[in-house]
């Protein structure tokens, strides 16, 4: 698998780390399987590490989009805190950015952030 989920127990926080290249189907794939634990473990906030995310034309605009605007139809609870750690690849910084402030726009609680220290930060700051 080009990911894989892990809890920060010491701070509550669900951990997705992406690695390689990703399907549009991985990509969901992981989602879901991130919004199963969010709920299994009653956890409210997610970090998405897309650092190691490489380029991939697999995945476009329309797809960002309809991934952006889906996070609640796909079972993430709607108080979780989603922080995306952009990729170090720029050829993905602008789709990371661009289905982030999709479901932003959607009401989901969502940044994007250059550092994991910063998300950390970010999802630390709320009292959930």
């Amino acid at each position: 698998m080009p990911y894989e989920l892990k809890v920060d127990e010491a701070h509550a926080i669900l951990h997705v780390c992406v690695h390689g290249t990703l399907t549009f189907e991985e990509l969901c794939a992981s989602r879901s399987e991130a919004a199963n634990l969010l709920q299994e473990r009653h956890l409210k906030r997610l970090m998405i590490d897309l650092r190691h995310l490489q380029a991939s034309r697999r995945i476009g605009t329309l797809q960002c989009y309809q991934f952006g605007a889906s996070y609640r139809e796909a079972g993430v609870p709607s108080a979780t805190r989603i922080a995306h750690v952009l990729p170090k690849d720029p050829a993905n910084v602008d789709n990371v950015k661009f289905l982030a402030t999709v479901a932003f726009n959607r009401g989901v609680i969502a940044r994007e952030f250059d550092d994991v220290d910063a998300a950390r930060g970010w999802l630390l700051e709320s009292k959930i």
